[in-house]
């Protein structure tokens, strides 16, 4: 205790010199909430056991917003299993674990806070014990999981996690689960809503007969029988999931993880497959309005003996970007005004011989995690978390970790899931 008040006094006397011959437990309720806010997640999860007023602080409507309106966007990465291993895929013991990284960004120079990391396990016993955990998304610290078998590779339940405050929730199961389900979480910014949308393959009715679910060929997007994608949307804390109708849109499923959208904007993103020949291949979906549209997409490339092997989105510096990986290059496209075609700029192009350590072609998904104010930026390629710098035009393994890896821009927060009406919240 004597070190956190030491540590809370300092920086109470450079913003106050005023009080600096007071006790940090004299000052007011106002100022002890704005100085907490102020300091690093860890530390704050440490000043919790500290004293009951302050544990109860952190807690507080008005300390939760402040300190969500003050957190910087860190890194959280998730290192699963190796699913390489046939051991892990018959006899897997726990999903992985979350790794949450502060990142020290400045113009000259950035810096990880990783030594030592903050490290989460997300092995919820027993719920996710002998699974894989998919991210769907995270909003301001929440974080969507989607939990699949590691034997069937069926999917089955689908739950709202908060790592900081360590409190998890699991939303009812749907009715059906079919091949080609596609997610996305997000939140309104009418009504500040936090909503998880689902679409799915319909059952259809073939010439009178009995309700057939659509299967979706090996190795390719088309349905073996005509399409009839469905949605619905579910709203945290009404613990039910609301029909939405049919959706006209085909997703691009030929990636390995990209069924999730990426929440921008109040809209969700994701890649599709070209829709009645309007040669626009994003659609959105808005969270306030709960309808899906296409959205202008980057030009698109006919460059010879170009084959492209995988397409990603991303956001950078609070702009759209579409990633396009070929053989011969991996390409980044950045939407400098939202929603305006004529605004796509290729940004990046980073080619094969300045990935000296580097797998390439990556027969593994390459994602943007997040920009830093320099122009450089966090990039998940060959199992390795990178830092990429266009100046140099050299890339660096930060040699964070290794392994099987997914990573996203993550908003550390202190808001419960208590706060969510009907839903059942667990600790982990």
């Amino acid at each position: 205790m004597k070190a956190l008040s030491a540590e809370l006094r300092w920086i109470s006397s450079q913003d106050f010199p005023i009080l600096i011959d007071s006790s940090v437990e004299d000052l007011p309720t106002e100022l002890t909430i704005d100085i907490l806010s102020r300091l690093p997640v860890k530390t704050i999860i440490n000043c919790k056991l500290v004293c009951k007023k302050w544990r109860n602080l952190v807690s507080d409507t008005v300390f939760v917003k402040l300190h969500l309106f003050r957190s910087p966007t860190c890194l959280i990465i998730h290192q699963h299993l190796d699913i390489r291993l046939p051991w892990n895929l018959i006899f897997p013991n726990n999903p992985g674990t979350l790794k949450l990284v502060e990142i020290e960004d400045k113009v000259d120079h950035h810096r990880l806070h990783t030594d030592p990391p903050m490290s989460l396990d997300l092995s919820l016993p027993p719920v996710l014990h002998n699974t894989i955990i998919w991210h769907i998304g995270s909003v301001n610290g929440l974080i969507c999981l989607r939990q699949s078998s590691h034997k069937l590779n069926l999917f089955y339940d689908t739950y709202i996690c908060n790592p900081v405050t360590r409190e998890y929730m699991l939303l009812p199961r749907q009715c059906s689960h079919t091949p080609g389900e596609v997610y996305g979480f997000g939140v309104s910014s009418l009504k500040g809503e936090y909503k998880v949308i689902r679409t799915f393959q319909a059952k259809v009715v073939r010439n009178g007969g009995k309700p057939t679910q659509v299967e979706i060929l090996p190795n390719s997007n088309k349905p073996s029988q005509p399409s009839v994608l469905e949605a619905e949307v579910y709203t945290l804390g009404t613990r039910q999931w609301r029909s939405l109708g049919p959706v006209r849109v085909t997703y691009q499923l030929d990636a390995f993880d990209q069924f999730y959208g990426l929440f921008l904007n109040n809209h969700c993103h994701w890649i599709v497959v070209d829709v009645e020949n309007t040669y626009e291949n994003i659609c959105t979906f808005d969270f306030d309005k709960e309808i899906f549209q296409l959205f202008p997409s980057p030009p698109s490339e006919s460059v010879p003996r170009k084959r492209c092997r995988g397409q990603s989105l991303a956001i950078l510096k609070g702009c759209l970007c579409k990633l396009d990986t070929y053989d011969s290059e991996l390409t980044i496209w950045v939407m400098k005004e939202y929603g305006i075609k004529n605004s796509w700029h290729k940004e990046v192009v980073i080619r094969p011989e300045i990935c000296v350590d580097l797998k390439w072609p990556s027969y593994t998904p390459i994602h943007l995690i997040a920009g830093l104010k320099d122009g450089r930026f966090f990039m998940v390629f060959d199992r390795k978390v990178c830092v990429f710098d266009p100046r140099s035009q050299t890339i660096e393994d930060t040699k964070m970790c290794k392994g099987k890896l997914h990573g996203l821009p993550y908003r550390p927060s202190f808001l419960k899931l208590q706060n969510f009406g009907l839903e059942s919240v667990h600790m982990f």
